[in-house]
């Protein structure tokens, strides 16, 4: 079931990737671990569809320029094909084939053997163990066991791919485990590099032929080339044996998908995979075959050619340095011929049995595991063609280094032939030995020709070697024509060594010979041209140095007459030697003149040194004195350069400088030098000159241009310190001003909000009163006397209490502040004056220094000013007077509204008591009304008794006149009065309590105890009435009683 499910899960991507590999040309398969073991792509999920090659181009291939593809990660670098620029495959070219015609001749003098870049080449290949030169053979190794495993799973992979009967998750399984192997093959390619840098300098060192030329130590160097060849197999095989399990695990894999996953499908999907397999690479090896195809033939050729040249070698005593280097030549040359025939004989084995495997033609008749043994079978056989493959193609690259530095050696034989190595540049120059210096003869014959012109006043040429110099007037002429004799033979004999010389054949022209009969391409010409290069060569130099022989002996004839020329000008010494005398004199006065002028230019350079260092200490001893800061490092400082700068002085300087100066500045000049005529003249401008000169050079100026550097640096010293004492002071300075005004600052950033707040506090006490004012008029308008309801003011008391305390709390804030700022304000008139001179001192060179110091003592003396602090206290002030002012009218209003409360209790008294008043008056009245209406009934009683009816109206009579004498009008009159004048007084009262002015408060109470009395008299006037009334009412039923009972 679980194969059936596999097989519908691929069943939908097997016909497109089928189709797609049919149509592909074919798969050109490279297996390499540079090309296709990226983990990215081993990660890709597509199976490997390789670049085709198309077979038509294959016939243009330039064999030599081909990018061979290689397992190893570097041997596609481009430094390979360094000194390959062969035209013609496999033709053994000059590498300086660009040379021709005249430029040969240039070849000794501008020639450097360029070793092929062995390090180059072997940081590369040397990772290919199975190609390294091996004389011994008794440590072969190959690492096809670890590289075999990728190209087997590489074939493998695709195979199952094609297939499609495997999981995602399986082919990412797959390729992450190859992914990982592949990794640790990268690292172990990378590593033991020490050891093949060593390896490949012993290499180089034994293939280069200067090296060996000089050294001579081939046998050490070739003793190390086992060593070290010894010691990188052993860190490769140490590398590699740990991926033995590796190994393993791939093979166990491969033959898990092969034998258990691959089995799933019938032979109907996989008889076309394996046959596409087998399309895909037969094309690719049939293609790699037509190629890669080393030229043996031409190999043994070289082998042989180099065998010749060494039989030539060993009979040339000059050349026999060299026949190590070339005998290991020609065995890394054979052994490349072996291993190449090794690897050739395998790849055509296994390239007959790829190409005669055959396709399975029908897929009914075949068995699903006949199918998956061909694909196993066909992996390996690839695997190991490819692994031989790439090593013919290193083999092939190993080669052309090999045949590029045998041509370096062959060029150095011919060019060593007529030359020799300059040990300090590694260049074949000219041999000395060979040449002759005509320039030598040349210049003692112009030595005396000018000597002849200084003696007589003419030239040589100037005299008629035909005429007779006996007829000249001269009293010398028989000495001059002697001496001419002489100096003609001299010419002749140097004419004669210079013919000699030209005879031969110049080097320029047997190098071009050499070169023109060596630069072959065919190896037998090439090696005819040497040995005839070599006859030339040797019957060059022993003519050459017969040639050189003669000349040395004509040389000494030159020197015989350079002796009897120079006896023959004895005569005319004296003369010339006064007038040489004169022009020495000259030229020594010139000299002396120059010297004192650049000797007094460097003293005044030093005097003025010194008065710029004086000015320096000067400086310094300001800044010093009465500092603010301490200054002890900084003294000490000052005394250690300056004591550098005395040592530096002692040796050049004194108290005399500046006069020797002085009298240096008045020299002759080099009008007077010149119009010098004779030698007593000359000796006066001497002595004068002399005697400063020695003055002057009594100063040892040796050492000058040292002393006065370290002076200067000494004086840039004393700079430095002045900046650095400068920038102390300044920084400090800074530092303890920006504190000072960061203090009052601080303080000020403090009283402007809390004057702020206290005169907020202010107006919030001015609403306060105006609230209290609306309230008082409210209370006054409205006149609470009808029904006694008072508001309550007590918390109006208590609210002006804490506006007192707020008040009270803010000034002694802002006093205290003030306080502080007074303080300071005290300290910085005594400190700022110091900090104001301290920063004089920096000034003017810091000017910026400075006005930044001064800008920060102002704005502390604005801040602690008198006028700063006056303008804050005045603020205060008169803040504390409005305020004094609205407390008083506040608690006015307090005490009116207090006022008002005893003026509306008078008032509602006053109401009450004339409500009262009235009633009483009323009340006489009505009983006086009622007694007389009583009388005037009884009166007209006609049916009672006289007598009783008379003392009823007397007795009613006497009640009228008690009410008139208790209910006396003058009593009334007076309540009366006195309640009108408490009128009065109140409403004006309450008039300037409308006002809120003020009241007098006694008055107020002696006027409400007044009504207090009114009310107490009309109290007792209004009880006197209650009780006649009573007694009258009582008195009138009584009478009107008794009347009853008389009546008849």
């Amino acid at each position: 079931m679980i194969g059936l499910f596999v097989l519908l899960c691929g069943a939908f991507y097997r016909k497109s990737i089928l189709t797609r590999a049919l149509n592909t040309h074919y798969q050109a398969n490279s297996l390499t671990l540079g090309g296709n073991l990226n983990k990215s792509e081993l990660l890709n999920h597509g199976p490997k569809i390789e670049i085709s090659i198309d077979s038509s181009s294959l016939s243009n291939v330039n064999y030599n320029d081909t990018e061979v593809i290689n397992y190893s990660n570097g041997v596609n670098d481009a430094s390979y094909n360094q000194g390959e620029k062969e035209l013609i495959p496999y033709d053994f070219i000059m590498l300086n084939d660009q040379n021709k015609g005249g430029e040969a001749a240039e070849l000794v003098g501008n020639s450097y053997i360029e070793t092929s870049s062995t390090n180059s080449v072997y940081s590369n290949i040397l990772n290919i163990v199975d190609i390294i030169y091996n004389e011994w053979e008794d440590n072969d190794v190959s690492l096809y066991e670890y590289y075999k495993p990728i190209y087997t799973h590489e074939h493998i992979k695709n195979s199952l791919y094609h297939v499609i009967a495997i999981t995602e998750i399986g082919i990412n399984n797959i390729w992450g485990k190859l992914a990982n192997y592949s990794k640790k093959i990268k690292n172990f390619e990378n590593s033991c590099e020490e050891i093949k840098k060593e390896l490949s300098m012993v290499i180089e060192n034994l293939e280069n032929p200067i090296y060996n030329y000089q050294n001579q130590n081939f046998q050490n160097a070739f003793s190390l080339l086992k060593k070290k060849r010894a010691d990188l197999i052993q860190c490769i095989k140490s590398k590699y044996s740990t991926l033995n399990n590796d190994i393993n695990e791939i093979k166990k894999n491969d033959n898990y998908y092969m034998y258990n996953v691959m089995r799933i499908n019938p032979p109907l999907t996989l008889v076309p995979v394996y046959n596409i397999r087998i399309d895909l690479i037969k094309n690719e090896i049939n293609d790699l075959k037509k190629i890669t195809k080393l030229p043996l033939n031409e190999v043994k050729n070289v082998s042989n050619f180099i065998n010749q040249i060494t039989n030539i070698v060993e009979n040339e005593p000059e050349l026999k340095n060299n026949l190590d280097t070339i005998k290991f030549m020609q065995k890394e040359i054979n052994h490349i011929i072996k291993l190449y025939e090794k690897h050739t004989n395998i790849c055509n084995i296994k390239y007959n049995i790829i190409m005669g495997l055959q396709k399975i033609d029908n897929a009914y008749k075949t068995h699903t595991y006949h199918v998956i043994n061909n694909i196993f079978d066909l992996g390996n056989n690839y695997a190991i063609f490819k692994y031989s493959y790439n090593i013919l193609t290193n083999l092939d690259k190993l080669y052309n280094n090999k045949k590029t530095q045998i041509n370096n050696i062959f060029n150095f034989l011919t060019q060593i032939l007529i030359g020799k190595v300059d040990p300090s540049s590694n260049k074949i120059v000219h041999d000395d030995s060979y040449d002759y210096d005509m320039s030598q003869p040349k210049q003692i014959l112009n030595n005396l020709k000018y000597r002849f012109h200084k003696a007589f006043g003419q030239n040589v040429n100037s005299y008629d070697k035909n005429v007779n110099l006996k007829d000249y007037e001269n009293g010398n002429n028989d000495l001059i024509a002697q001496i001419m004799l002489l100096i003609n033979k001299l010419e002749d004999l140097i004419k004669l060594m210079e013919k000699i010389y030209n005879n031969d054949t110049p080097i320029s022209e047997i190098q071009t010979e050499i070169y023109n009969k060596t630069n072959k391409v065919d190896l037998n010409e090439k090696l005819d041209g040497f040995n005839d290069a070599l006859k030339e060569a040797t019957m060059w130099k022993t003519k050459r140095k017969s040639t050189i022989s003669t000349l040395k002996d004509k040389y000494e004839l030159v020197l015989n007459l350079q002796t009897q020329i120079n006896e023959l000008y004895q005569p005319f010494n004296r003369k010339y030697m006064e007038q040489k005398y004169i022009q020495e004199s000259k030229h020594i006065l010139k000299m002396k003149v120059k010297h004192i002028n650049e000797k007094k230019n460097d003293l005044e350079k030093l005097i003025e040194l010194k008065k710029d260092i004086e000015n320096h200490i000067n400086q310094i001893n300001i800044l010093l004195n009465n500092p603010l800061y301490e200054m002890v490092d900084f003294a000490n400082k000052k005394n250690k350069i300056n004591d550098d700068i005395k040592l530096e002085f002692k040796k050049f300087y004194n108290d005399g400088v500046e006069n020797l100066v002085a009298e240096c500045s008045t020299l002759i000049d080099e009008n007077m030098i010149a119009s010098v005529q004779n030698d007593e003249q000359v000796k006066k401008y001497l002595g004068d000159l002399d005697a400063k000169y020695d003055k002057i050079n009594n100063i040892t100026f040796d050492e000058f241009s040292k002393v006065l550097n370290n002076v200067n640096n000494k004086k840039e010293s004393l700079l430095e310190l002045i900046n650095e004492i400068k920038g102390y002071i300044y920084y400090h300075m800074i530092h303890d001003l920006s504190s000072i005004l960061n203090s009052v600052q601080t303080i000020d950033e403090r009283l402007k909000p809390n004057i702020n707040n206290y005169f907020d506090l202010y107006n919030e006490l001015t609403s306060y009163k105006e609230e209290l004012l609306k309230k008082k008029n409210l209370i006054v308008q409205n006149d609470y006397i009808n029904n006694g309801n008072y508001p309550d003011y007590e918390h109006d008391s208590k609210k002006l209490l804490e506006y007192s305390n707020n008040f009270i709390s803010k000034e002694n804030i802002i006093l205290k502040d003030i306080e502080e700022m007074s303080k300071i304000s005290d300290e910085v008139k005594t400190v700022l004056p110091k900090y104001d001179n301290e920063a004089k001192k920096i000034y003017p060179n810091s000017n910026d220094e400075y006005l930044q110091t001064k800008k920060i003592i102002e704005q502390i003396k604005e801040y602690t000013s008198e006028d700063y602090l006056n303008k804050y206290r005045k603020e205060v002030n008169d803040i504390k007077t409005t305020i004094t002012d609205e407390t008083n009218q506040i608690q006015n209003i307090n005490k009116n509204i207090e006022n008002y409360k005893i003026l509306n209790n008078g008032m509602q008294q006053y109401q009450s008591i004339y409500e009262l008043i009235k009633n009483t008056i009323n009340g006489k009245n009505i009983l006086n009304d009622l007694l007389s209406q009583s009388i005037q009934a009884i009166q007209n009683y006609d049916n009672v008794n006289e007598t009783i009816k008379n003392s009823s109206i007397e007795t009613l009579n006497n009640k009228i006149s008690m009410i008139d004498d208790k209910l006396s009008s003058t009593t009334i009159n007076d309540i009366e009065t006195k309640l009108s004048t408490l009128k009065e007084y109140f409403i004006s009262v309450k008039q300037k309590i409308m006002e809120n002015s003020e009241i007098e408060a006694d008055n107020l109470l002696q006027n409400a105890n007044e009504i207090n009395q009114v009310q107490n008299s009309t109290n007792a006037l209004n009880e006197q009435y209650i009780s006649l009334k009573m007694d009258i009412e009582k008195l009138i039923n009584d009478i009107n009683e008794e009347i009853r009972k008389h009546q008849n």
